[in-house]
């Protein structure tokens, strides 16, 4: 067999197309790492775009489940000097990697309730022109989300209209600081229970540490304003996140080497003033020299002695 062929058969096997110019045409593959019930439910999994609710910027999310209504974050997992291999097929490296995580779908709602803290219909006080995928989770899970809302972070209200059935919601901020210090205190316990076992006892230290972490953690799904309150609320700050040894020696001896190089660099003094015009400037010292003397030394003598013929 031909090499040309033995490369179409290989092509083939692979699941490669064989014309090079169609393998161009062709859009990267991607690879979604999911649980096998979030891609088997009873309703087709739909993807969405809205928008993250720290950064505001566009979001990749699912909607899958055995009911198709579970909310998963996609997160991109991609490295330029690594290949994929699904069955017999070897994707190129530009590929990228998709990692499904179950995410509350209260987090993407919540920079939108912050906008208006007053009764308003559900869909009206989640609506976002920007991410118009949004109504689409909102028709997904319009028979859970209401009570999931009343539960975590919303008052709410039945609909006074007759031509909607939607109810009427309102931000709570103390009932939304309660389930975020809930979900911040079952952060922090796992984070306890992943830790070093040879310790006994568990210090006052460990405990805050735990607790700042968690805290980061779940900032990353918060609009800034919440994380400020509920950092504050708990007593923390979020700058004193914890540093391993080695991290904090060598963030010292950094320090230190970095001053002694600032000290080295430190320029001297001018000894002209540039201010002024270059005629009226004191004509400059040179560093190290010394004064002439004013008066003659004893026992000095005249240079032309030196050379004075001698009888």
């Amino acid at each position: 067999r031909s090499s040309a062929a033995a490369g179409d058969a290989t092509a083939s096997v692979c699941g490669e197309p064989a014309s090079l110019e169609h393998q161009r045409q062709q859009p990267n593959p991607v690879v979604l790492f999911a649980e096998a019930e979030v891609l088997a439910g009873q309703q087709p999994c739909q993807l969405l775009r809205l928008g993250h609710p720290r950064t505001g910027a566009a979001q990749l999310c699912l909607l899958g489940g055995p009911n198709g209504d579970r909310l998963f974050e996609l997160l991109e997992h991609s490295d330029a000097c690594r290949s994929w291999f699904v069955g017999n097929r070897l994707l190129p490296a530009s590929s990228a990697a998709l990692i499904a995580t179950e995410m509350d779908p209260v987090f993407p709602l919540l920079p939108l309730l912050l906008k208006n803290l007053r009764y308003r219909p559900l869909d009206e006080a989640c609506h976002c022109d920007e991410f118009p995928d949004t109504r689409l989770l909102l028709q997904r899970l319009h028979a859970q989300l209401p009570g999931r809302l009343a539960d975590s972070v919303c008052d709410v209200r039945p609909s006074i209209s007759s031509s909607s059935s939607l109810p009427l919601v309102r931000l709570n901020l103390d009932r939304c600081f309660g389930w975020l210090e809930a979900k911040l205190s079952r952060i922090a316990a796992g984070l306890r229970d992943v830790q070093d076992t040879d310790n006994e006892k568990e210090t006052t230290d460990d405990n805050k540490r735990a607790i700042i972490l968690a805290c980061s953690l779940l900032a990353d799904y918060l609009p800034w304003q919440l994380t400020e309150s509920l950092a504050s609320r708990v007593g923390i700050d979020l700058d004193d996140a914890p540093v391993d040894e080695e991290t904090a020696s060598a963030s010292a001896a950094a320090k230190v080497d970095d001053s002694a190089k600032r000290s080295r660099r430190e320029k001297q003094e001018p000894l002209e003033n540039y201010a002024l015009p270059q005629e009226q400037q004191a004509p400059a010292k040179a560093a190290g020299t010394r004064k002439p003397a004013l008066r003659k030394e004893a026992g000095m003598q005249s240079i032309t002695n030196f050379f004075a013929k001698r009888n």
